[in-house]
Parts: C-alpha cells; sequence; structure tokens
C-alpha cells in the first residue's frame, strides 16, 4: 500500500493558482519554475532523464481525494487523467 509520502509530485509552474495547493495539503511536492521558450519542455527532459516514477501536475489542476495515489499505483508504464471541464 502506498503511503502519500512516497509521492513523487511535481508542478512545473508559472503561477500556481491556489485551489491547486489546497489540493494538495498533506502531500509532498515540488514546483518548478518553467520560464522561457523551452522551459516546460526542459523540465519533462530533467524528470525522464532522473529516470524516476513521477506525477506531473499542471498549476491550475485541483485534484480530487484519492486520485494522485490511484494515479500513482497504475500499473501501465503511462496512466493520465483527463480534463473535466
Amino acid at each position: 500500500m502506498t503511503h502519500i509520502s512516497q509521492i513523487k509530485i511535481f508542478i512545473p509552474y508559472t503561477n500556481i493558482q491556489e485551489a491547486t495547493l489546497i489540493s494538495l495539503i498533506g502531500y509532498n511536492y515540488t514546483p518548478v519554475k518553467v520560464e522561457g521558450d523551452y522551459g516546460y519542455s526542459n523540465y519533462f527532459k530533467e524528470r525522464w532523464q532522473e529516470k524516476q516514477t513521477f506525477i506531473n501536475l499542471e498549476h491550475d489542476i485541483v485534484v480530487y481525494p484519492g486520485a494522485l495515489k490511484a494515479l500513482w499505483e497504475c500499473p501501465r508504464e503511462w496512466c493520465v487523467y483527463d480534463y473535466h471541464l
């Protein structure tokens, strides 16, 4: 069973929304400021070079309870949730 402290969450951002931060109460996460034309692609390049499982959370997304744990425990190589508008 996964404990939430084991989940590696990264938030690439230009401006993290307060609602996003509120939805992450209790989770450890790493904000990563992305700047310039290649900031976002460089962010992903760094993650992939680390060769570690991670969750990418966009700076304007509010996660519902249990979503990050379910995503972390997904048995496939690539797992995503779509945006509900």
